[in-house]
């Protein structure tokens, strides 16, 4: 079992989340970055989506906690990408609630 960690910068000027509702934005979040992470062949849990919207620079930062089990189905040279490969998930996952989705850190515990 390993950790993924990823924080994510999204603007906030045509996005389809409402500032006022960050929990529903949550639940929106978690339940894209599931349903693309269902591609991968491991076992991937979303554990944790947090959302806060900074006022003044008009941005959402998105911190998301993915929990990824090994699986027979992976092959031993897939395994040193994984993790790049569920950063792009994510990110093309979240293009469809906004047009722009920055990388801020990504950190992997095992």
């Amino acid at each position: 079992m390993d950790i993924i960690w990823l924080c994510l910068h999204c603007p906030g000027k045509f996005c389809e989340l409402l500032p006022d509702a960050l929990e529903i934005g949550e639940i929106t979040v978690k339940a894209l970055i599931t349903q693309a992470l269902k591609s991968l062949p491991l076992i991937t849990i979303v554990d944790k989506v947090e959302i806060d919207f900074l006022h003044t620079k008009n941005i959402y930062i998105i911190q998301a906690c993915i929990w990824y089990f090994d699986s027979c189905n992976v092959l031993p040279t897939d395994k040193d990408n994984i993790g790049v490969r569920i950063e792009g998930l994510v990110g093309q996952s979240l293009l469809q609630l906004f047009w722009e989705v920055s990388l801020d850190a990504t950190t992997e515990l095992s």
